[in-house]
């Protein structure tokens, strides 16, 4: 039996060194789908910005999501942007190439295709320890993961096809202080130690190139 990942086309993309000192945090989710935002911690992501904000001047946040108008007003800041228009793959490219750090704490297993993006652009991984994440972010390696909260119903039967369900959205909203504090603590790692960053990086490119490309995959 052999295991076939899944994989995306490309190739890993080289960092390069800016020369402005700002960690760039991306988060990516669906332009079209509103529920989204939430059910891949788009809530979760923002509440941790703005605690990071608070104490770092050097930090910048691009939302890649739609994301419903009063999250908007209530976040509102100066380094944080909203990209809700349709964007070409070269920009797309260009966003990822210019970031950091991508943050996506979310509660279903449908991230893979940014997951997958971030490794070959060589950005660690900062996630909570729901379904599926382990298969890709190892602690400590290619990222962090933080566990959910416990207002989730994250150990019904039916998790996870009903993370786009009412009744979860709405505990999602609810916001959990332990596990918005553990995902500062996370982003405060990384912010203040870019020689791991740096290491995470290469872990990530190594993880896509070895495990998630199309090539290996085909190889397979």
């Amino acid at each position: 039996i052999i295991k076939l990942n899944p994989a995306i086309p490309g190739k890993i993309s080289e960092r390069k060194e800016r020369d402005d000192k700002n960690v760039k945090f991306i988060f990516m989710g669906s332009i079209n789908n509103p529920d989204d935002f939430f059910m891949k911690g788009g809530l979760e992501a923002l509440e941790t910005f703005k605690m990071l904000s608070k104490k770092y001047k050097n930090i910048t946040l691009n939302v890649r999501c739609k994301v419903p108008e009063d999250v908007k007003t209530d976040y509102k800041a100066d380094n944080l942007n909203f990209l809700e228009t349709p964007m070409e793959y070269d920009e797309i490219k260009k966003l990822y190439q210019n970031s950091d750090i991508l943050i996506m704490p979310g509660y279903g297993g449908y991230f893979i295709m940014a997951y997958l993006e971030a490794f070959s652009y060589g950005l660690p991984i900062v996630a909570l320890d729901t379904y599926g994440v382990k298969e890709f972010v190892i602690d400590g390696k290619t990222g962090f993961s933080v566990k959910p909260s416990e207002k989730v119903p994250i150990n019904d039967p039916s998790y996870p096809a009903n993370t786009r369900s009412n009744k979860f959205i709405k505990s999602i909203k609810e916001k959990d202080p332990e596990v918005i504090n553990a995902l500062v603590e996370k982003c405060s790692i990384l912010i203040d130690d870019q020689k791991l960053r740096k290491k995470m990086s290469k872990e990530c490119q190594i993880a896509f190139q070895t495990k998630y490309s199309f090539d290996k995959k085909i190889e397979n």
